[in-house]
């Protein structure tokens, strides 16, 4: 994988997002470091995949949960403030530095991230705890097809 364009770390916050009425949420990975902050804009399904994904690379790592962080010097530029859709996102985790890393792609960056956030385990943790419960916040599926059952009918 090529350097991401822009990279965030020691993240002051670090959380899921869902704005609007359940049917028609919009739903964002919100991410605030010292370099700058994201907002990523992403379906539901990827939100959901995203967190149970994490929740797997967890568990199969039985490490203690320790808090530290990134000491990078800053160079003076200015600070980042991205606002994209998502169109891809890989994640990998650096058993080195205990690190997560999501790689964020969108329709300007198709081959190289426009942002790669690095989260802790800590941090990594909590999101995921927390995009379950945003998702299941909504309308609740259905357990024969799979699909949101809306209040008005359901076949």
């Amino acid at each position: 994988m090529d350097k991401p364009i822009n990279k965030l770390t020691n993240l002051k916050s670090f959380y899921p997002l869902a704005e609007g009425i359940p049917g028609n949420r919009i739903f964002f990975i919100m991410a605030e470091g010292i370099e700058g902050n994201v907002k990523i804009q992403l379906e539901k399904e990827q939100l959901l995949q995203l967190s149970l994904i994490i929740q797997e690379l967890l568990a199969s790592s039985n490490k203690e949960i320790k808090i530290t962080h990134l000491t990078e010097k800053l160079t003076s530029r200015e600070k980042i403030n991205i606002n994209t859709q998502l169109i891809r996102l890989e994640i990998e985790k650096d058993n080195l530095l205990e690190l997560f890393l999501l790689n964020i792609y969108d329709t300007s960056s198709s081959k190289i991230p426009i942002i790669q956030i690095c989260a802790y385990i800590n941090e990594i943790k909590i999101f995921a705890e927390k995009s379950i419960k945003v998702c299941a916040s909504g309308r609740p599926i259905c357990p024969l097809c799979g699909n949101p059952i809306n209040p008005e009918e359901h076949i």
